[in-house]
């Protein structure tokens, strides 16, 4: 069972990594988009 925690810990911090890229993408375009 420590396995299975292990990935679920595993899998939480990529869904964390994924959100905090999509949330720093509108700024890059919005940046883009001004200039």
């Amino acid at each position: 069972d420590e396995l299975f925690e292990r990935e679920l810990k595993q899998i939480e911090a990529d869904d964390q990594a994924i959100q905090t890229i999509l949330l720093g993408l509108p700024e890059d375009i919005y940046t883009v988009v001004d200039s």
